[in-house]
Parts: C-alpha cells; sequence; structure tokens
C-alpha cells in the first residue's frame, strides 16, 4: 500500500478528523477534556490558531491554521503522541490510541469555513448524544454562542460576507 502525501502549505486553515483506533476503548468525558487541555497546551507551545473543535467518544474535528514554520502533519503528530501518552498512562495501557492517518482538507472560500464550522457543531447533535449543539461541552459551540463553559478558548477568525471570498 502505498503512503499517501500530504501538501506541505502553511497559512491555510485546515479541517481535521482524527479516529480512535479501531477496537480501542473510546475517549471516556474526562479523556475527552485531557484532549482539550493537551490541544491547548501544544497550541501555545507550536503557535498554531483553533478556529473550532468537537470531541466525540470516536472521533475529534478541528479547524486549524498551523504556524508558518509548521505542517498540519507535524502539529497532529504533536497532539496525537502527547494525548495517547497521558491517556494511556491514566488507563495502565501501552500501544497505539489513534488511528495512523488522520483526513484533512484545507478551506479555499469563506463558504467552506462556515459549513464545515456548523458540521463540527452539530455532530452531536446528529451522533444523537445531545439535542443541542450547546448541550454538548466537548465543543467550540459555546465559545461563540454562550449557554455555559468553553472549556479550550478559540482563536477570532473574521469571515468575510461573500460565501465565494478566499479565506
Amino acid at each position: 500500500m502505498s503512503r499517501l502525501r500530504r501538501l506541505e502549505i502553511t497559512g491555510k486553515i485546515f479541517f481535521i478528523t482524527c479516529n480512535v483506533k479501531q477496537k480501542t476503548k473510546t475517549l471516556s468525558p474526562n479523556e475527552r477534556t485531557l484532549l482539550l487541555r493537551v490541544t491547548g497546551d501544544l497550541r501555545v507551545r507550536w503557535g498554531f490558531r483553533l478556529f473550532a473543535y468537537g470531541v466525540l467518544p470516536s472521533h475529534w474535528h478541528a479547524l486549524i491554521e498551523p504556524a508558518p514554520q509548521h505542517t498540519i502533519s507535524g502539529v497532529l503528530h504533536e497532539i496525537k503522541r502527547v494525548s495517547a501518552l497521558q491517556i494511556n498512562r491514566r488507563r495502565g495501557a501501552t500501544g497505539p490510541l489513534w488511528q495512523a492517518r488522520f483526513y484533512d482538507r484545507f478551506l479555499r472560500r469563506a463558504r467552506d469555513f462556515r459549513e464545515t464550522f456548523a458540521y463540527i457543531h452539530a455532530n452531536p447533535v446528529r451522533d444523537g448524544f445531545v439535542r443541542h449543539p450547546g448541550a454538548w461541552p466537548w465543543s467550540s459551540y459555546r465559545c461563540y454562542f454562550g449557554g455555559g463553559a468553553c472549556l479550550l478558548a478559540v482563536d477570532p477568525i473574521d469571515v468575510p460576507l461573500d460565501d465565494r471570498a478566499r479565506i
């Protein structure tokens, strides 16, 4: 099987999806919070921007813009590495926690950003965990729309009103 090559670009906002490895225990509420804490700590050290996130038991999504000196692969590798070490330590487990690969797509237009932003926040509702996005604490929905504590603050972004505008 050939290895998929990732774009080595910076200055773009990426929509990422990262899944828990198959046949691995899903993330507990405390582990979801830990993943957000790790992401926040690494965000400070690596200088990436975070515009939206949603952590579910089996996977998580985010809108991330890597710092110019880093790639999305490097950022995700570090988040997955550090979070797996800490979660495995808590579980008394070893081995991979996350699937080896992750899904990424860079956003080109304002419409892409808005649609992906809505998709991330609607995910817990679509999956049947809650009836309203604000009821899911492991998402950035509350950072934007209130209704409870925001577990990890997000970076501000000014998305153009024109759906076709490049971001």
